[in-house]
C-alpha cells in the first residue's frame, strides 16, 4: 500500500450542475485515518488555434473566482459522455468562430490534483479557419491574436496565467523546437 489511500466511506456535500463534492474518509498507507474533500468534475478540453500565418488565437474572458478577465486558449467542459476530441471542435466554433482540418492532440492535464478530478484534454488546430463565433448564451468573449513570440513573452512575463493556456504554450514551443510543427 505504499504511495495510496484506500477510501473507506463517501459523504456527498454537493451535487451541483458542473461538479460534485464529496468528503471521503480514507485509510493512509501506516493505518491511520483521514479526510479528502475532493471536487468531481466531467473534464473539459482545449484547443489551441493556429492560423497558417502562424499567428495564434485566445479569447479573453471574465473568470469569476479572480474576478478579472484571463486570456486563455479556447476552452469549455465535456457533456456526459462525449468525445474530448468531438468537445474541442464544438469549443473553437463557438468560442472563435474557428474550424481546422489539421488536429493533433497535446494531451491531457490534472489542473487541480490535491482535490479536483478534472481532467482537461488538449488540441492543437493548425491552419485554423475562422468565422463568426458562436458563443453560449451568458458568455462574452473577446478574441485576440498573437505572433508565437508575443504569447511567449507574455507568458514569461505573468500576463498569462491560466494554466492550460501556459502548458499548451510550453508544448507548442518544444513542437516547433523540434521541427515537429513549422509556422
Amino acid at each position: 500500500m505504499h504511495l495510496k489511500e484506500t477510501k473507506l466511506n463517501e459523504t456527498l456535500l454537493y451535487d451541483g450542475m458542473i461538479m460534485r463534492v464529496t468528503k471521503d474518509q480514507v485509510q493512509l498507507e501506516d493505518g491511520s485515518l483521514a479526510y479528502r474533500e475532493i471536487v468531481h468534475h466531467s473534464g473539459g478540453v482545449s484547443a489551441l488555434p493556429l492560423t497558417a500565418e502562424g499567428m495564434l488565437t485566445f479569447v479573453r474572458q471574465f473568470r469569476y473566482p479572480f474576478q478579472e478577465a484571463l486570456l486563455e486558449f479556447p476552452a469549455g467542459k465535456l457533456e456526459k459522455g462525449e468525445d474530448p476530441f468531438d468537445a474541442a471542435k464544438r469549443e473553437l466554433l463557438e468560442e472563435t468562430g474557428g474550424t481546422s482540418q489539421k488536429w493533433h492532440s497535446l494531451g491531457e492535464i490534472y489542473p487541480t490534483v490535491a482535490y479536483d478530478t478534472e481532467i482537461i484534454h488538449l488540441y492543437l488546430a493548425e491552419d485554423t479557419q475562422f468565422a463568426k463565433a458562436k458563443p453560449d448564451a451568458g458568455e462574452f468573449i473577446d478574441i485576440e491574436r498573437y505572433s508565437f513570440d508575443e504569447a511567449m513573452s507574455m507568458l514569461m512575463r505573468n500576463e498569462i496565467r491560466d494554466a492550460k493556456t501556459a502548458v499548451m504554450l510550453l508544448k507548442l514551443s518544444e513542437l516547433k523546437r523540434s521541427g515537429k510543427i513549422r509556422f
